[in-house]
């Protein structure tokens, strides 16, 4: 994930709690930490001019980066993951002017 777009969500000061972490719901927490570990394993494509189309994530090197990671997903879990994907397939091709 983009330095950028990792400094303006914790920037987010909706998510800020009163004593600096960040709002993440319990059963919400294996499925951002996830998210974190396999967040280098984009698909990408050249767009010329220097810019880049975020597709997906690329899911052999996902089921690496979590086994690496020590991390293991049930289908609900997998499909959180999957959630914020889109959701950051989104962020990240609008940030870009894609």
């Amino acid at each position: 994930m983009p330095d950028e777009l990792v400094a303006e969500i914790e920037g987010a000061a909706e998510l800020r709690q009163e004593d600096g972490t960040l709002g993440i719901w319990p059963e919400n927490w294996d499925i951002v930490m996830a998210f974190c570990a396999i967040s280098s394993q984009w698909r990408t494509e050249a767009l010329g001019r220097g810019r880049v189309l975020y597709v997906g994530l690329d899911y052999a090197g996902v089921q690496v980066g979590l086994s690496m990671a020590g991390l293991s997903l049930g289908p609900a879990q997998w499909q959180g993951v999957q959630v914020m994907e889109a959701a950051a397939i989104a962020a990240l091709n609008e940030s870009r002017g894609s």
